[in-house]
Order: structure tokens, then C-alpha cells, then sequence
């Protein structure tokens, strides 16, 4: 069965807020049977999407930024990744 859209961006939402949260990449990605790197790529991509819509950063997030500063700081990009809607995830590339 192919997903939707909308349900494949929720199911990304998730994996990156719990990654983001705190969980380690092994325990999500057991709990969505993705590999360790898959939640690496991920959460680049809902990262990258949501600071350049909501946080102003033209380009994606920071390139000197670490994981551990993304993690202290987790509401500020939870919050900006719950935002994402179909639309900008699936934006046609210029």
C-alpha cells in the first residue's frame, strides 16, 4: 500500500520531534522500522524545511549547529516542525 502525502509528512513529523526529543536514533528507528540513517536524513530534511519557512534561516538551519544544540533548544524546532503542512513538504523544486 503507497501512503498519502499527508499521512507520509506526519509519519516524518514524528520521527523527527521524537529524535529531536531525546529518543536515540536506534529506538526510533526500531519503533518505525527505518534504518538509523533514514532518521538521520529525516530530520535533516524536516529541519532544513522548517527554518527556512518559520525561522528565518534562508537556506535551512545553521551548518556549525550540532545535534546536542538542536536537542537544548527542542521546543524552538518542535514546535516549527509541527507547522509543516502538505504543501511544504512536497513543493515542487525551483
Amino acid at each position: 500500500m503507497i501512503p498519502d502525502k499527508q499521512s507520509m509528512l506526519d509519519r516524518n513529523k514524528t520521527i523527527a520531534i521524537s529524535a529531536l526529543n531525546g529518543a536515540t536514533l536506534e529506538k526510533v528507528a526500531s519503533d518505525f522500522r527505518v534504518t538509523r540513517e533514514r532518521v538521520r536524513q529525516i530530520v535533516a530534511k524536516m529541519l532544513r524545511l522548517a527554518c527556512t519557512k518559520f525561522l528565518g534561516h534562508s537556506s535551512g538551519y545553521p551548518a556549525s549547529i550540532t545535534l546536542k544544540a538542536i536537542r537544548k533548544n527542542a521546543t524552538y524546532y518542535t514546535d516549527a516542525i509541527a507547522k509543516l503542512q502538505t504543501a511544504d513538504y512536497y513543493k515542487d523544486p525551483d
